[in-house]
């Protein structure tokens, strides 16, 4: 089932896959829109309250934030800790996103804390991938796929030289394979800038990339450690490579770690203890006091005496090459010494092709970045306004807050960014660290191997000059023949030839003595650096962290008092205007109350007009009396009138009787 939630959970051993892990995850969030911002945050120097502030809030504009969390153990350290932690996976934003990195070293036990968060993260339908380091067989494959993926071209044959170098060809549980991954892509990348318009062949791997494990030494350390004789010889035998007096110092060193491990366990020392005491990495302590078990003292102190009589055996070389040498060979003269000065000659050639194809100042820039990041952030212009400051009630709240959070954010991404160089800057010194050590290691036996030459060409120039030119003198001076001084004369110059190679390789073993000290003086600075930019990772970007939270904590807490003063006073107005309007209105309503239902005034208005009303109806009754009468007069007198103009007209005209109706009189 696909994830759907905006949360992962990326773990295991390889570095490389989990640190980019939560790619995906952004991708899927982002969408078609612009990209997330994000924010790389570890465990040990942020709490979930944080973690839940920058994740719970959406975006309005442009894109979200993705906040990683490297080495989460410390947040879920608690069952408080850890229920907080999954209450804030439910408070993410839309938009937003949320991922977990938990890198492991393949040998310790995981705390179940973190099986919990991965579990939670997976219950709300968060991403969780678990990334294996690439194993001894598939770390050539592993590499073809990079470049296939950054669009690289590298022969089969390339790929597994690289693996190898890288350490691939260690059998499992031999080394911490967690950053073997890193290592190969840096190089391949590297790689990829010498050889641009072609594809890698071994023989470009063999020039440029130093081997992180010298062959399989350190399996062979530790099957003598395990005492695992057989193992162990079928592995020497595989170490042609790598010089004898090299793999001797080495073995020095392993015995010498086995007896100092088993002194301290000898009195008691917890192994803890061991990391601390002897300044090892918690994994080397760990096999180291798993190898002291399979040893006594007594037996440790029997190797280290066999090791040390090992040494009689230079004396055995010393007079196999004074008797090799042969000083009429021209040719064998100059070449007197090359198989010593061979051997560190090519290990500085692909050191060389290392420091042409990588930034030597990389980790100091990234200091410098990180300074200026860190000074571009103005902790004071929080005590500004800002334009919205005129705007009515808003203006209240408005400030420089948001600006300033945003500019955190830019700046806290750079930071990031930089700490993440920082780390590669670190992981190369380290790096760099070894390959000094491997070059310190070859400069003694290179040094050890001058010695012999030197003591072995000492050895033929005094029987040189003892008795063989002396003899041809000797011959010589009673003889006649020509060719006998010409002998002499030839036996004399290439003497004199070898006396001066030797002259060259004692010069040669002075500049070894000098290169001792001038390497241990670099290694010093590396550790240095390293101590620098681990103390700015871990130290200083978490107190400037910290400086900031309580910034803002003073100010937000000054902002709350500003808030708290304006509801006060806004309270003490409104109190004082309500008072005021109780005291108008109880009056009104008082005055209201008293009053009567019907003024008397209205009463006295109402009467005066009914009065004057009844008057005025009587009088309009009785004018209508008079005018009706008046009338009713003039009525009769027009009724009188026309009766009289009626008789008047009819009196006129003649009276004639119908014929059969008597005639009547009328008046």
């Amino acid at each position: 089932m696909p994830p759907t939630a905006p949360l992962g959970f990326y773990w295991g051993d390889d570095a490389y896959s989990v640190a980019r892990g939560p790619d995906a995850l952004a991708a899927r969030l982002a969408g078609d829109g612009p990209p997330l911002d994000r924010v790389r945050l570890s465990g040990s120097a942020t709490t979930a309250d944080e973690i839940a502030e920058k994740v719970a809030t959406a975006t309005l504009f442009g894109g979200g934030t993705l906040v990683v969390i490297a080495e989460p153990a410390p947040l879920i350290s608690t069952k408080p800790l850890a229920a907080r932690m999954v209450a804030t996976l439910a408070a993410v934003a839309s938009g937003n996103g949320l991922a977990f990195l938990d890198l492991v070293d393949g040998t310790a036990k995981r705390p179940a804390s973190l099986e919990h968060l991965r579990k939670a993260v997976e219950a709300v339908g968060g991403e969780v991938r678990e990334f294996k380091a690439p194993t001894q067989d598939g770390m050539a494959r592993w590499i073809a796929d990079r470049a296939r993926e950054r669009g690289i071209s590298i022969s089969p044959p390339a790929a597994a030289e690289l693996a190898r170098r890288v350490g691939a060809n260690v059998r499992e549980r031999d080394i911490n394979r967690s950053r073997q991954g890193e290592l190969a892509v840096a190089e391949l990348e590297k790689l990829a800038l010498y050889r641009l318009h072609g594809q890698i062949g071994p023989e470009d791997v063999k020039a440029l990339v130093v081997e992180a494990v010298p062959g399989s030494a350190w399996a062979f350390l530790d099957a003598v450690g395990m005492r695992r004789a057989d193992v162990a010889a079928d592995l020497a035998e595989k170490l042609d490579d790598v010089p004898g007096p090299v793999l001797l110092a080495q073995l020095h060193r392993r015995i010498r770690e086995l007896i100092d491990v088993a002194d301290l366990l000898a009195i008691g020392t917890p192994g803890g203890t061991l990391v601390r005491t002897l300044k090892l990495h918690p994994y080397v302590a760990e096999k180291l006091a798993e190898q002291t078990r399979t040893w006594t003292l007594p037996e440790l102190d029997a190797a280290m005496a066999g090791l040390l009589e090992m040494d009689a055996a230079d004396l055995a070389r010393v007079e196999e090459l004074k008797d090799s040498v042969d000083v009429t060979d021209a040719q064998g003269i100059l070449g007197y010494g090359l198989p010593a000065q061979s051997r560190i000659a090519n290990f500085a050639d692909s050191l060389l092709g290392d420091v042409r194809n990588k930034d030597a100042g990389a980790g100091g820039e990234a200091l410098g970045d990180l300074l200026k990041k860190v000074r571009e952030l103005d902790v004071d212009s929080l005590g500004g306004g800002s334009g919205m400051a005129r705007i009515p009630i808003i203006g209240k709240f408005a400030n420089t807050f948001d600006r300033f959070a945003t500019r955190y954010q830019k700046v806290a991404t750079g930071i990031d960014r930089i700490v993440d160089a920082l780390e590669r800057a670190r992981m190369a010194l380290l790096k760099d660290m070894t390959v000094l050590d491997k070059m310190f290691e070859l400069n003694l036996d290179y040094l050890k191997q001058l010695d012999i030459y030197i003591a072995a060409g000492e050895r033929v120039l005094e029987e040189l000059r003892a008795t063989r030119i002396p003899a041809l003198e000797a011959e010589a001076a009673a003889s006649s023949d020509v060719m006998v001084a010409q002998r002499l004369t030839d036996l004399q110059q290439a003497a004199l030839r070898f006396e001066r190679r030797l002259h060259d390789l004692k010069l040669t073993r002075m500049v070894a003595v000098q290169t001792a000290p001038q390497i241990r003086l670099i290694q010093g600075n590396d550790q240095n650096l390293v101590e620098k930019i681990q103390a700015s990772v871990l130290t200083t970007i978490p107190l400037w962290k910290n400086q900031i939270v309580i910034a803002i904590s003073l100010y937000r807490q000054q902002k709350a008092l500003e808030l708290q003063k304006n509801v006060s006073d806004t309270t003490n107005e409104l109190l004082a205007k309500n008072a005021e309007l109780l005291k108008v209105g109880s009056a009104k309503v008082g005055r209201e109350v008293e009053r009567g239902v019907i003024d008397v005034e209205t009463l006295r208005k109402v009467n005066a007009d009914l009065v004057t009303t009844l008057e005025e109806t009587i009088r309009i009754q009785d004018e209508g009396r008079a005018r009706r009468a008046e009338a009713e007069g003039e009525i009769a007198q027009l009724q009188t009138d026309l009766r009289q103009k009626l008789l008047e007209l009819r009196g006129s005209a003649p009276q004639i009787a119908p014929p059969d109706e008597p005639g009547r009189l009328t008046s």
